[in-house]
């Protein structure tokens, strides 16, 4: 009876120990906290450069579309004062 115990008792320190084992590897594997939020901070970063890159090219676009605008109106109010 008391062999019985003895076993039980080993075998349930033995799944502790795994448990234990595997739960600090598996944590040891995960990014810490600081770690994910460096990660996350970098991509936040990559976003707002690459939409700034973004909404700059799409002010030159109008930039140019209104110079455009401009010179054509301009040129048409010289053609109609010529008149």
């Amino acid at each position: 009876m008391n062999f019985m115990k003895v076993i039980r008792r080993l075998g349930l320190c033995a799944l502790f120990v795994m448990g234990l084992t595997y739960g600090l590897s598996a944590h040891a594997t995960e990014p810490e906290g600081a770690e994910k939020a460096l990660h996350e901070t970098h991509e936040a970063i990559e976003e707002g450069k690459h939409e700034m890159h973004e909404t700059k090219v799409e002010g030159e676009e109008e930039t140019h579309e209104t110079k455009a605008e401009c010179e054509e109106e301009t040129h048409e109010a010289k053609d109609e004062s010529k008149h």
